[in-house]
Parts: structure tokens; C-alpha cells; sequence
């Protein structure tokens, strides 16, 4: 769709981007982040059914001021709470003001299950607080705070509100400490192995994911009383370094509201699946299987449980590679199920599909069931989820699953874009060693050969990232996107090339790259762009390439390496130097030292290893 209408850069610059949706405890109100422009504060959406007939959705409103909000949380008491640069604040009620207690530049909110108390990392420091009272500080000997991608929490309360999980890193190692809210710590670890992900189940239980490099993970639950650690399920081989998210960092377990069972993403027969685990018997279900992703991209979404813990909400890329749908299953919580690797057994019925929105739909939020009964009248939305598509940046949609109806119920792009924008179609290009490589063209207008138009190549980020069926879930995308939109708007044709290592087209795919970096994932770029040239509509001398962080890399790679494909080439934040990346890793992150180098050299050791890095 495009309708003539030129868009401008203040167009491009001018989308807002909202994040972290959850509904608060009654259901009445549904808050996020809204960041616009870097400047982030917490808004909702208020749900009102006085009316018999129907459910009002109110306009988005502003719940804080700051603009430097980086974490918020539901209260227990139906408010919520959020940390930003001042401190930790707290409202009873998001149509009233709040307080806000200063105590420096918080981040890592996470709020008490059973009354209003709220957690947050202050520099080294744990702060609690709740009102009517002081809040509580005390010193860790180390740094809190994880770098895994993705919605996971560096602070998370237990179930009964007794103790907290705090994810750590110290000299680069990802470790956790549970502490009491006594301040005392219960529990540490691990001693062999680096935290990916963390959650509570029943009681005083932690389930822990732990990777070893390079070639396993481990989940295990924890019982922080004993120290007693029971191992659930253990991985090994290239499933691990493919992960189930971003970066091959798993997507972390997700845990029923009851503490009695987990849903876990991770790789199975080459694709990311789910699984059913059960504390009671100890069993392992499949829940998905198929040449198709359960998750949205990793760091975008995670499956999501029914409040009553009798359904599980995931994304799925089911039928179209790029793109993401919301799914439902339903799931039987008594149903005592057998370990079934190679067979599917959706505990309890079929999975359905809620959406149909074109491109990526996720990170569902299930409504809390006392707003969604009947009464004066039926609730108008009873799942909230984030949508992108080829004519919308990423927003806030709210879905009535049991009419499939979905409506928009935040609006971040402004007005000048209707009408202007336009739909990919996804291609496969033939690279030189005749592997068919994934890309999306978006070009607009007639193709004149008479009037050949300049032409853009985009490398994503990554290695393990993927592009998508319109905008991308990801805010590092936002602009870009928005950038290529701009564009074909004013008459160039833009291609986004998802480049061998590429998450989203199964394990093969995205495996065939180890050991090859610098190799086929820049000759898939070069082949890219030499296909973009030979169309009879593009200007052959006109194609640049650019790309942001590893596409930056792969640009300058292409570049250097294959002079005169390209007209011209941009590196935004680009690496060019490996071996400056390899030495600060080795100090900040050791995790990502070590399944990164070996994951680039697939196995490669020593002299060879160090040959094949300094070579890309």
C-alpha cells in the first residue's frame, strides 16, 4: 500500500516503541512501557464495563513522568511499581498519583506475589520497600544484574513472597544468590557451569538453567532450604549452541501459577519445541512438534500459562517462516503423562490458533479471570499481545479469543504514515554453492527498466537473529525498519537478507555457518546483492549494503573482501576487530567467550581456532 503521500525522517523518528505488557491484578487496567524517543515511561489502558452492553477501552495515559523508567511490576493491591533514575515509586492505583522514594538509579522492579512489597538493585545494593515502612538496604559482594536477552528478570520473588532470586555476574561469570528478606543468603550457584535462566515453582523450589560450555545445559530445581539441587533435564550437542532464543541463550522455563509444572522452549528434531514438565511425576511431554519455531524470536516473547493453569499461550511460525501467530493449547494439569520424545501429547486437546494478523504477533497476556466472567457484560478483550506487521510498527493489540476479534489499543506511529507503506515478498536466492538463501524484498511502484531505481542490501545483527514479514519485534529494529519503509517510499527497493546462521529456518540453517564465519554468511550478502543487481529495474551500479552490529561486520567484510559488488556500504556499530571482542569478552562475560568462539570455529582448538579468527 502506497497511496503517493512522502514520508519525511521526522516520520521515521517519530514512532514510539511499548514493551513490558502485563495486566494489573484485577484486570481493570493494562500497563507497559512506552518509549519514545529513548525518553520511557509507564502508561495503561483502563477497561470500563458500566455499560451493560459493552466493555470501553480507554485512550493510553501516562502513569509516571520521568522518562527514565526501566523496570515496572503489578502490585499485589492491584497498583504497581516501577524504578527509574531517581529511585523506586510506587501508585495504589494508576488514575492516582503515587510516592517515590530516592534512593539512586534502580533497575530490576519485581514485585511481592502476596502483598505490596516491592525489589530492586540499587548499584550493588538489594532495596525493599513497602508502604508505611523504610526501605531496607543492604550490600551484595556482587554485581546483580543478567545481560541474557529477553523478558528475563534479574530480581524474581518466590511464590510465597519469602525469599528472592538474584541473578549475578562477578568477573564475568552469570551466576544466582537467594537471599531471605531477612537479607541473609540462602543459597548460591552455580560452582561449574554459567545461569541462562531462573524461575520459581512450589514452596521454596528454584528451577536454575545452567550451560557448560560448550556443548551443555542443564535444568535443575533447586530447594534453597537444603541446598538440594535435582537435575530434570540435560542437553548435549549443537541443540545447545542453537538454543531456543537469541544469541543461543534458551528461552527460560516458565512455570504454572500453582508452582507444579514448567512449560520449557528448547530444540527438538531441529526446530524450537515445547515440553511439559510435572514436580508431581517427574515427566517430560512433548507439547509442539513440526518443521516450525514456538517462540517469537527469542528475547520477544516466552510461552505464557492460563491464570488457571489449564492452558499454555506460545507463538508459533507454524505455516509461514516469517511470520509469528498466537497459538493456545490446552493443557490437563492432572493428567499423569509418560516421557514421549518422539511423539506429541497435547495433555488435553489441540492447539488452536488465536491470530491472523499478517507478520509477528507475541508476547501474550492472558487477563485475570475475575474481568473476563460474565456480568454487566463480556470482556471485550481477554488476551492482550504485541503485533508487527508490513503496515504497523510494533503495538499493543488486545484479541477476544472466543470471537477471534483483535483491535489495536495503542497507536506509536504517527499519522503521516497511512497509506505509505509497503508489503515484502519474501524471496529465495541462490547462493554459489546452490543453497537457497532467505530474503524479503520491498520494493513499490511499477519496475520500469526504463527508470532503474538505487537498491539497498540489510544484514541483521545477530549471528542468530531473523528478519520478519514487515516491521521487527526487536526496538535495535525499530528505526531501521522504519529507515527502509522511508525509503522505498521515495523509490528504492531495499532487500533484508537473512544470511546462513540465521535463526527461524531450523537448526541446519542456522548450524551451517559454525566454523564458516566470515566465510558463506558474507558470500550469502554478496550473492545477495549481486541478484539484486541483475534485476532489470534495479541500477546495477546503484546497491549499497549496510547492517547494524554483526550485519555491520559483514558489511565491511563485504567490502573488504569482494570489492566493487557494492557501491557503498554502512557500518552502524559494526565489529572490526574479532580478537578486541574475544579479549573483552574473556573478562566481561565468559559465558559468551566461550559458546561464541565455539560456536564461530565449531569445535576448532587452539592453533586452528585462533587461525580461523583472525582470518574473519
Amino acid at each position: 500500500m502506497n497511496d503517493g503521500k512522502r514520508l519525511t525522517i521526522d516520520d521515521v523518528l517519530g514512532i514510539k516503541y511499548p514493551s513490558n505488557v502485563e495486566f494489573g491484578i484485577t484486570g481493570d487496567w493494562l500497563g507497559f512501557l512506552w518509549n519514545d524517543g529513548g525518553s520511557t515511561d509507564v502508561w495503561w489502558v483502563g477497561f470500563d464495563r458500566s455499560d451493560p452492553h459493552a466493555e470501553a477501552v480507554s485512550e493510553p495515559r501516562r502513569a509516571t513522568t520521568s522518562g527514565t523508567v526501566t523496570s515496572w511490576a503489578p502490585l499485589a493491591g492491584g497498583g504497581l511499581a516501577w524504578s527509574d533514575d531517581r529511585g523506586i515509586g510506587m501508585l495504589a492505583d494508576p488514575r492516582r498519583g503515587g510516592r517515590t522514594i530516592t534512593v539512586g538509579a534502580a533497575d530490576h522492579v519485581a514485585a511481592a506475589p502476596t502483598h505490596d512489597e516491592i525489589a530492586a538493585v540499587v548499584d550493588r545494593r538489594l532495596v525493599t520497600w513497602k508502604p508505611g515502612a523504610d526501605p531496607r538496604t543492604w550490600s551484595l559482594e556482587v554485581e546483580v544484574g543478567i545481560i541474557n536477552p529477553g523478558p528475563a528478570h534479574a530480581v524474581k520473588w518466590s511464590l510465597d513472597s519469602r525469599h528472592l532470586a538474584l541473578a549475578t555476574r562477578d568477573d564475568g561469570r552469570r551466576g544466582l544468590i537467594v537471599v531471605g528478606t531477612d537479607g541473609t543468603v540462602r543459597w548460591r550457584g552455580p560452582v561449574d557451569g554459567f545461569v541462562t535462566g531462573f524461575c520459581w515453582m512450589a514452596a521454596h523450589r528454584l528451577v536454575v538453567t545452567i550451560d557448560r560450555p560448550p556443548l551443555e545445559r542443564v535444568y535443575e530445581i533447586v530447594d534453597v532450604a537444603s541446598g538440594a539441587a535435582t537435575v530434570i533435564l540435560t542437553e548435549r550437542g549443537d541443540d545447545v549452541l542453537a538454543g531456543a532464543g537469541a544469541h543461543g541463550f534458551p528461552v527460560g522455563p516458565i512455570a504454572s501459577p500453582d508452582g507444579g509444572h514448567l512449560v520449557i522452549t528448547r530444540v527438538r528434531d531441529g526446530w524450537a519445541h515445547l515440553d511439559l514438565w510435572s514436580l508431581t511425576s517427574g515427566t517430560l511431554t512433548p507439547l509442539t512438534s513440526g518443521a516450525f519455531d514456538c517462540t517469537g524470536g527469542g528475547r520477544f516473547d516466552h510461552p505464557r500459562w492460563s491464570p488457571d493453569g489449564r492452558s499454555i499461550f506460545f507463538v508459533s511460525s507454524e505455516g509461514d517462516w516469517s511470520q509469528r501467530q498466537l497459538w493456545r493449547t490446552p493443557i490437563d494439569p492432572d493428567a499423569t503423562v509418560a516421557a514421549l520424545p518422539d511423539s506429541p501429547l497435547p495433555a488435553g486437546g489441540t492447539a488452536q490458533q488465536l491470530t491472523q494478523l499478517p507478520g509477528t504477533n507475541w508476547w501474550p497476556v492472558p487477563r485475570p479471570p475475575r474481568a473476563t466472567r460474565s456480568g454487566a457484560c463480556q470482556a471485550s478483550v481477554d488476551v492482550a499481545f504485541l503485533h508487527a506487521g508490513p503496515h504497523h510498527s510494533p503495538d499493543i493489540w488486545g484479541l477476544n479469543s472466543a470471537t477471534g476479534t483483535a483491535h489495536q489499543l495503542t497507536r506509536s506511529m504517527p499519522g503521516a504514515w497511512v497509506g505509505t507503506t509497503t508489503v515484502p515478498r519474501h524471496v529465495r536466492i541462490v547462493a554459489r554453492d546452490g543453497t537457497l538463501i532467505h530474503a524479503d524484498l520491498y520494493v513499490a511502484g511499477n519496475l520500469d527498466p526504463q527508470r532503474p531505481r538505487r537498491a539497498l542490501i540489510f544484514a541483521h545483527g545477530g549471528t542468530i537473529d531473523q528478519m520478519r514479514h514487515g516491521w521487527h519485534p526487536g526496538l535495535p529494529y525499530l528505526a531501521p525498519m522504519s529507515w527502509h519503509q522511508y525509503l522505498v517510499n521515495r523509490g528504492w527497493a531495499v532487500l533484508t537478507v537473512d544470511y546462513r546462521g540465521s535463526s527461524g529456518y531450523g537448526l541446519d540453517y542456522q548450524t551451517a555457518l559454525w566454523g564458516r564465519m566470515g566465510d558463506i554468511d558474507v558470500t550469502d550478502c554478496v550473492d545477495a546483492g549481486r541478484w539484486l543487481a541483475e534485476q532489470d529495474w534495479v541500477a546495477p551500479s546503484a546497491v549499497a549494503i549496510w547492517g547494524i552490529s554483526y550485519g555491520g561486520y559483514l558489511t565491511l567484510a563485504s567490502l573488504t573482501k569482494h570489492p566493487g559488488t557494492f557501491a557503498a556500504g554502512i557500518s552502524v556499530a559494526g565489529v572490526w576487530d574479532w580478537q578486541v571482542v574475544r579479549d573483552e569478552r574473556a573478562t566481561s562475560d565468559a559465558l559468551l567467550s566461550a559458546t561464541g568462539t565455539y560456536r564461530m570455529t565449531a569445535g576448532a582448538t587452539g592453533q586452528s581456532a585462533d587461525d580461523k579468527w583472525a582470518m574473519a
